[in-house]
């Protein structure tokens, strides 16, 4: 029991650290411009799950938990017990999709990152360049900020080769690599060039800091460009399996509802319902991976698809054991429950297509 307990006391800590992680983010974002829309908008639904997690029911039940074994009433702990290690499972599944979804949000972050600091770099540069082609302006300021400069773009072709090796994509790796040859070879010596020539020769030092310009802006449309190709090609697979998915539980539902509505035998329909309480697990299981890199996959759908899968099982029962009655009740409320998934998903389909930059309109919902 005390283990029991030490558990719940574990999982409300993760949960509570895993809030503040979001809650950081969430206030990051809102002050620094290097989180576009989309990564703002991912983050307030991973909050809005957290918050669902780090739920009054769950702190109640650990607060209750708690007191009954400082009262040792093992009656109450014993008949609370099945009903607590259900929740420890689901909140383990709900903390790991979190902790899934953070993760590739840090990596979207980190390229959206680079992208900004390098348009920043060739801002800064563009501003150099303007003092160099002023005859008023003092040359050794001038060389001081060349250098300087110069180093934060070195440092920036880094990080970007550190994110091309940390990088699971080998269609990332390429831009991410050539973007930080390009910022290393090319802008940074452009960039040191202008410094050594401003106080020397003013004429060759623009002319270089219009190069380390050209070479700044090339590696920042690099890696805008890798964030957005990352992004769209994960939205239209993410967007598919959830239409797919939709479909499938169409299609679930109306063979359920035609094999409630036969006239076959009852051990027919029952094993009939029995293959289709299966189906429904292999769209729940799909939707699971789904999840773990959507944060639009709300835990009310798999709600919904876990008591379509166990109406449709006790369906199959009844049904097997000559309970008709019983079998066509669990049945129709396995319809119920599928026909609310389905509402989910379009939902979901909703606010993918609706986000800032995502696909807009598309086709349509199953059953529309």
């Amino acid at each position: 029991m005390k283990r029991a307990l030490d558990r719940q006391q574990q999982l409300a800590e993760s949960i509570d650290q895993t809030a503040q992680q979001v809650r950081e983010s969430l206030q990051m974002a809102s002050e620094r411009q290097a989180f576009d829309q989309q990564l703002t908008r991912k983050l307030e639904e991973i909050a809005a799950l957290v918050h669902q997690i780090e739920s009054k029911e769950f702190k109640d039940a650990l607060k209750k938990m708690r007191e009954a074994l400082e009262k040792m009433d093992r009656r109450e702990l014993e008949r609370k017990l099945p009903q607590w290690r259900q929740q420890n499972q689901e909140l383990l599944k709900n903390l790991e999709r979190t902790a899934e979804l953070l993760k590739q949000l840090r990596q979207e972050e980190k390229l959206a990152s680079l992208a900004q600091r390098a348009a920043e770099q060739k801002a800064v540069q563009d501003l150099l360049n303007r003092g160099l082609e002023d005859p008023k302006q003092d040359d050794s300021s001038l060389a001081q900020a060349q250098e300087q400069a110069a180093k934060e773009t070195e440092q920036l072709a880094r990080d970007a080769q550190d994110a091309a090796k940390e990088s699971a994509s080998e269609a990332e790796k390429q831009p991410l690599e050539q973007a930080a040859e390009t910022l290393a070879s090319e802008a940074a010596p452009q960039q040191r060039q202008a410094s050594q020539s401003a106080s020397k020769n003013r004429a060759q030092a623009s002319q270089s800091g219009r190069k380390a310009s050209e070479s700044l802006e090339r590696a920042a449309q690099m890696l805008e460009q890798t964030l957005s190709d990352r992004q769209q090609a994960s939205e239209g697979v993410d967007l598919a399996a959830v239409r797919r998915a939709a479909q499938d539980l169409v299609s679930l539902q109306r063979e359920s509802q035609q094999n409630l509505e036969s006239g076959e035998a009852p051990k027919e329909r029952a094993d009939k319902q029995a293959d289709l309480s299966e189906g429904v697990a292999r769209v729940a299981d799909s939707l699971h991976t789904l999840a773990k890199r959507s944060p639009f996959i709300k835990p009310k759908l798999s709600e919904s698809l876990g008591r379509a899968m166990n109406q449709l099982a006790n369906s199959a029962k009844m049904m097997d054991q000559g309970n008709r009655p019983g079998g066509e009740a669990a049945g129709k409320g396995a319809s119920q429950a599928l026909n609310e998934a389905v509402a989910e998903l379009r939902s979901t389909e909703s606010s993918m297509c609706n986000k800032p930059g995502g696909t807009k309109g598309g086709s349509q919902s199953p059953g529309q």
